[in-house]
This record gives C-alpha cells, structure tokens and sequence, in this order.
C-alpha cells in the first residue's frame, strides 16, 4: 500500500487523471464504453493513432492486424474497432460490440501496461 501510494504522489495531475479514467473505465459494466475510455487512455499518452499502434505491436507483437479501409497502412485489432465505433464503418454495431467484448479482457492488460510505463 506505501509502494502504491508513494507512486501515486509521484503522479502528475494528467496522470492522476489517466488513473482515474482506467479506474472508471474497469467500473463500467458498457463494454463498449469501457473499450473507448480505455483507447482515450492510450491515445492521450501516445497523441495519435499511429504511436498507439506502435507501443501495442512493441508490447503484443501478435496482435492482430488488418489493413486500414482508408489507405494501404495496417492497424491493430484495437485501432479497427475504435475507428469502427468513431466513423460509422460498414459493419453492423452488433458485430463491432461482439468484437470488441472478445477482445477487451487482452486490452485491459496493454493499457495497465502503458498506465506503469507512463508513471
């Protein structure tokens, strides 16, 4: 509990408030939504889709990659779904829902992982 909270006086507010967001978002029983507050964590410690995709692949190099519906890039699972979820893409909510309830418990673990590298 000191380790924890000598860490966590360490924080900065930004921190503080990621911490708070990935406590949030492991509370929230819409897995959707916990799939987007948990993005928004990554996204706001890496600042662009881009360096997300870059730290996943360093961290879970067998993520898996599809190939980017607006150019010839790939992006992981996770960047799919989010981009699925943001810009309406041609597949049904139902099915962007199942995927990402498939793949969120993987997720979690990577933004805990970003979440320490960041503190």
């Amino acid at each position: 509990i000191q380790e924890l909270q000598d860490t966590i006086k360490r924080c900065s507010n930004v921190q503080n408030a990621l911490l708070g967001l990935f406590r949030h978002a492991l509370n929230t029983e819409d897995q959707v939504l916990q799939f987007l507050m948990l993005y928004l964590i990554l996204y706001d410690i890496y600042k662009n889709q881009q360096a997300v995709d870059k730290f996943i692949l360093q961290v879970e190099p067998g993520t898996p990659l599809s190939k980017s519906p607006h150019n010839d890039s790939q992006e992981t699972v996770y960047t799919k779904l989010r981009n699925q979820l943001a810009h309406r893409a041609n597949v049904s909510p139902e099915d962007t829902r199942s995927e990402i309830a498939n793949n969120l418990d993987h997720f979690r673990g990577i933004v805990r992982g970003a979440l320490k590298a960041s503190l």
